[in-house]
């Protein structure tokens, strides 16, 4: 199965998707120290750490795109959106939930 607009719709069909550059290879990371450059960066939200505070550094490494809560995508208009065109953004109401699906 690809990893595509149409398999996330499918799967997530509450995601929005308003930066859609979807790689062949797709592998997921929720911790920005271990990030590798690709890797699709899942903010989760903990009872101590909120993951979206760490966007930025997700970024920095070269993530290959971003799952962020809907209560959250204001985080997008302070980053650059030349970086963000160039990347795979979706939004969900939550990412764990999205994450687990």
């Amino acid at each position: 199965m690809r990893f595509d607009q149409h398999f996330v719709k499918g799967v997530l069909p509450d995601a929005e998707i308003p930066y859609a550059s979807f790689a062949q290879d797709v592998s997921f990371s929720v911790d920005t120290r271990t990030l590798q450059p690709g890797n699709i960066f899942v903010a989760l939200s903990g009872a101590q750490v909120d993951g979206h505070n760490f966007i930025g550094q997700a970024l920095a490494k070269n993530a290959g795109g971003l799952f962020i809560a809907a209560h959250k995508k204001e985080l997008l208009s302070t980053i650059d959106q030349s970086q963000l065109k160039k990347i795979l953004v979706i939004i969900v109401p939550d990412t764990l939930h999205a994450l687990s699906n």
